[in-house]
């Protein structure tokens, strides 16, 4: 019987709010800080920025970033991340793909977004800066206006929130179409397995760009209501005199930082007693190396791919089918099954790629369920073993290079 076949998550269901995720992370917030953000929707909006319309948003972490972004969600458009480090051929590549309207980046990443964003066909009228550059119209001038936000918007559940690249398993960076029920759903999933608390200090170094430090670590830290620390980019010592001084309790990595962690001996300098979670995620890590960080830093040690990956979150069912016939493959009663491709299916995954049906339907089955590109394992108790990735994509440092670009530039 295939229903036998299909693995549902252990915990409880949560309650997924149908609430646009602005109103989700901030409505329960006081006045007065509510008045302060909305100001920049009010920018946006008199700047002509329709329900719908697509911003480009090129930033590293920093304080800028999180105004603008909810701020662009506020104003009832999307908002489509770009990599810090694009040329500006893939910005303007981007630019164009999304429909961009306009451009919100930094002074240091100024001259590549013109460079871009020019290139796409758009005027550098349509830059907006969150420091100051000269001769551009920096946030802190948008905010000066006191615009007041556009009237309240409806059905901000189905609409499109945010619209970041992904090369998916193959091929060039597609748009994936994230809705704000896609975003509160795998908050509220999140919630439920990763404790962050209103006393909580969570470093922020893994980048906003990416969906993983943006709905993982910025929205659900907000939405929580714990302390963000951020950092632009990784830099141990940084990185660790950040933690020794706001005391962090959770800090998010990729396994590049966890080599850093457990092999250099500037670690042995600072206190680092206040960490008491370390998630990592983004790519592959060996047990060998969890065991050493976690000797390192006594913490407890939850990542996105290492030994097993552990459970479904709520709200999550999966299959795994063998990549070559499609067929289901057998549970094992007291031992792993064999190895194929993971299939998921939940309230989280994308509603599609942006204006590619076809990309869409080769990843996402008629009954909803996305295809993964992992093959993985499953144990006895339903927990999951990643052993392999089925698609040429290849992950260098936990970023995504698809090797039709590589193979481009040879």
């Amino acid at each position: 019987d295939n229903q036998q076949m299909t693995y549902y998550s252990c915990y409880p269901e949560v309650e997924i709010p149908t609430s646009s995720i602005y109103d989700y992370i901030f409505s329960s917030l006081k006045n007065e800080e509510l008045e302060r953000i909305a100001v920049v929707d009010g920018a946006l909006h008199a700047r002509g920025i329709q329900q719908g319309d697509v911003i480009a948003l090129h930033a590293p972490n920093c304080l800028g970033f999180i105004i603008a972004f909810h701020g662009i969600l506020r104003a009832g458009a999307t908002v489509t991340t770009l990599n810090v480090l694009y040329s500006p051929t893939e910005i303007s590549s981007q630019i164009n793909d999304s429909n961009a309207k306009l451009c919100i980046t930094t002074s240091m990443f100024l001259s590549h977004a013109v460079a871009g964003v020019t290139d796409a066909g758009l005027d550098h009228k349509q830059i907006i800066v969150l420091d100051h550059a000269e001769n551009y119209v920096s946030m802190a001038e948008l905010i000066s206006h006191a615009y007041w936000p556009p009237e309240y918007f409806v059905h901000a559940a189905t609409y499109l929130a945010v619209l970041p690249y992904s090369s998916g398993t193959t091929g060039k960076a597609k748009g994936v179409m994230l809705t704000h029920h896609n975003l509160i759903a795998n908050i509220a999933q999140c919630s439920a397995v990763l404790p962050i608390r209103e006393d909580d200090t969570v470093l922020a170094v893994l980048p906003f760009f990416h969906i993983y430090g943006m709905n993982v670590i910025m929205n659900l830290t907000l939405q929580q209501r714990g302390k963000l620390v951020i950092l632009p980019k990784f830099d141990l010592k940084p990185f660790l005199e950040l933690i020794q001084n706001e005391k962090c309790s959770s800090i998010y990595i990729a396994p590049p930082i966890a080599v850093a962690l457990t092999k250099h001996p500037l670690v042995k300098e600072y206190d680092l007693s206040s960490i008491r979670t370390i998630v990592c995620g983004a790519a592959p890590m060996d047990e060998a190396l969890g065991a050493a960080l976690t000797e390192q830093i006594p913490a407890s040690l939850l990542q996105g791919f290492v030994g097993s990956i552990g459970f479904a979150i709520p709200n999550i069912s999966f299959k795994v089918v063998d990549p070559q016939t499609g067929d289901e493959i057998e549970k094992v009663p007291n031992g792993r099954t064999q190895a194929g491709e993971m299939l998921i299916k939940g309230p989280n995954v994308m509603v599609g790629y942006l204006n590619n049906q076809e990309a869409t339907n080769a990843t996402i089955t008629t009954d909803g369920y996305l295809h993964t590109g992992d093959i993985v394992e499953v144990g006895p108790q339903g927990e999951v073993y990643v052993v392999d990735r089925l698609k040429e994509l290849i992950k260098y440092k936990g970023y995504q290079v698809p090797p039709a670009e590589l193979e481009a530039l040879l």
